[in-house]
C-alpha cells in the first residue's frame, strides 16, 4: 500500500472511531433501578415503573437517542438497590436518591430532580404525645424506619439510639407497627406517605405529621465505576428536559393533581 493509501486508511479509521463515540448510546451497559416511592417512582398498572421522576428519565432516554423505555427500568426494594449500586462495577443508577453530605462520595450524581423531606408521622390525635422542637427531642421516642432509608439516617444523625428504631421492609409494615402501638411514630417522606395511604385504602386524615426536616433534593445516584462521559450525557439530557417548562408541568400535573 502506498504512503497515501496508508494515510487515507488511518483517516477513515479515525473518523469512524470518533463518529462511533459521538453516536454511542450512553444508556447502554447501565442498569436503571428504582423503588416504590410514589408519586416520584412506583409500579404502574401495567407492571412497569412510572411516576414523576420515572417519566423524566424516559424523556431523557429520548434526548440521548436511546431505545430504552419504562420496561428497561427495574423496581427493587430500596435496601437492595441502595447496596448493589455501591458495589464495585455494578453499573447501577438508582433513583430517587436524596443527595446528602454523608452520601456525597459514595456515588456520582445527576440532578436535581424533586425536593426531598423527611417527616414524622403519628396517629391522628398524637396518642403517644410525640413533640419534636429540636434534634434533642428525637431520642425520646421509638420509630418505624426502613433500613438504609433517609428516614433512618436522619434519626441516627439526631442521636436516636438503635434500640429506638424498628426496621421494616416497606411502608405498610411501618404503618402496621404504628397502628399496633409498637412504635410511637414513622419516619418517612410525607408526600409519599399520603400517596401510599390512599392507595392502600387508608385515610390520610387518620394520621398527623408533627415534624418535617428539609433534606435537599432527589437525584440519580450513579455507581462510581460508570464513566464520567455517561454521567455528563445524562446531566445534559436532564437539563434539557427541565428547561422545557410545558413538558415538566405536564409530567408533574399528571401525578400531583
Amino acid at each position: 500500500m502506498t504512503k497515501g493509501g496508508v494515510m487515507r486508511t488511518l483517516l477513515v479509521a479515525l473518523l469512524f472511531a470518533f463518529g462511533a463515540q459521538a453516536w454511542a448510546d450512553p444508556t447502554q451497559g447501565v442498569n436503571y433501578i428504582t423503588e416504590e416511592f410514589p408519586p416520584f417512582n412506583f409500579k404502574g398498572d401495567d407492571g412497569n415503573p412510572t411516576g414523576i421522576n420515572t417519566d423524566i428519565l424516559v424523556e431523557m432516554f429520548k434526548k440521548m437517542g436511546s431505545k430504552n423505555s419504562y420496561r428497561d427500568i427495574k423496581l427493587q426494594p430500596w435496601v437492595r438497590g441502595y447496596r448493589t449500586t455501591q458495589e464495585d462495577g455494578s453499573m447501577n443508577i438508582l433513583y430517587s436518591t436524596t443527595r446528602t453530605p454523608g452520601r456525597e462520595k459514595i456515588f456520582k450524581w445527576v440532578g436535581p430532580l424533586t425536593d426531598a423531606t423527611n417527616d414524622i408521622m403519628v396517629l391522628k390525635g398524637n396518642p403517644k404525645s410525640v413533640k419534636i422542637e429540636s434534634d434533642g427531642d428525637f431520642g425520646k421516642y421509638k420509630y418505624a424506619v426502613i433500613r438504609d432509608d433517609i428516614g433512618e439516617q436522619v434519626l441516627a444523625k439526631a442521636g436516636v439510639k438503635k434500640s429506638n428504631l424498628s426496621h421494616s421492609t416497606n411502608f405498610y409494615a411501618m404503618v402496621k407497627k404504628l397502628q399496633d402501638g409498637k412504635v410511637d411514630a414513622v419516619s418517612y417522606n410525607g408526600t409519599v406517605a399520603k400517596w401510599l395511604l390512599k392507595r392502600e385504602g387508608l385515610k390520610p386524615a387518620d394520621f398527623d405529621f408533627v415534624y418535617s426536616t428539609k433534606l435537599g433534593q432527589h437525584y440519580f445516584a450513579f455507581n462510581k465505576s460508570i464513566d464520567d462521559d455517561v454521567v455528563e450525557a445524562h446531566q445534559k439530557a436532564l437539563d434539557d428536559i427541565k428547561a422545557d417548562k410545558a413538558l415538566m408541568d405536564k409530567i408533574t400535573g399528571k401525578y400531583l393533581k
